[in-house]
């Protein structure tokens, strides 16, 4: 028996699920296969503690944010370390700290920098493309996505409000009003290929569900020890780590 706790994880679409262990300081790799989860085969980085984000692009690689080191770590498929990606060529202030990150089908780089309060877009090597700055008056961005167009997608964890920005623009506005009567405590987001919006409502133990358009469409998952239901071991995440 072993026990971990998971910070995140990422599915891609060969079924290949990798699970950040942030209490051993490791990833997890799983096959999903008829609806069981197989393997469990370790990958152990010495210079990768913490990991709390988790990406893998087109090729395999596999993308971690160290939450300690506050760095993105780029690994093999196979999970040896590469390198980290370090935003080559942004503009002063060159510092960032990244939040969350997001990779899209094109490889390209999307970084939730707190420090400077914006999100930094690079390309697939980690060269910087351009920024868009956060909206005036927000509260804090526990997360961002990028859907099928290229929007842009920020979830404020403590206005319980969802921002965009398209692709070819250079600021955020506003796609919904205040969530509140929907979720409690919103921490991630992240899109499907048809546009839908997944909201991770983590004090309301289930899932938030909205259409591209912002509109409120239903609630999955709820509290519970069955199959299909969430039982989480709480901590709070809109804050930093």
């Amino acid at each position: 028996m072993f026990s971990y706790s998971a910070d995140d994880s990422i599915l891609d679409d060969k079924s290949l699920l990798i699970v950040g262990d942030t209490g051993n300081e490791r990833l997890l790799r799983y096959s999903y296969q008829d609806r069981n989860l197989k393997g469990g085969t370790e990958i152990k980085v010495p210079e990768l503690s913490n990991p709390i984000r988790l990406q893998i692009n087109s090729k395999g690689e596999i993308f971690a944010l160290a939450g300690k080191k506050r760095r993105i770590f780029r690994l093999s498929p196979e999970g040896a370390f590469k390198g980290y990606v370090d935003a080559e060529g942004v503009p002063s202030p060159s510092t960032f700290v990244p939040r969350s990150f997001k990779i899209d089908g094109n490889n390209n780089i999307y970084i939730l920098d707190i420090f400077t309060g914006r999100v930094l877009v690079l390309n697939p090597e980690g060269k910087y493309q351009k920024q868009i700055p956060f909206p005036k008056d927000f509260g804090f961005f526990s997360d961002l996505s990028v859907d099928s167009k290229g929007t842009l997608l920020l979830i404020d964890c403590v206005k319980a409000m969802v921002f965009s920005a398209a692709k070819d623009s250079n600021s955020f506005s506003p796609l919904t009003k205040s969530l509140r009567e929907y979720l409690y405590f919103p921490t991630g987001i992240t899109t499907d290929s048809r546009g839908m919006i997944y909201i991770v409502d983590e004090n309301g133990d289930g899932i938030v569900v909205l259409g591209r358009d912002g509109s409120f469409v239903g609630r999955q998952l709820s509290m519970g020890w069955n199959e299909g239901l969430l039982y989480p071991v709480r901590k709070p995440r809109c804050l930093p780590h």
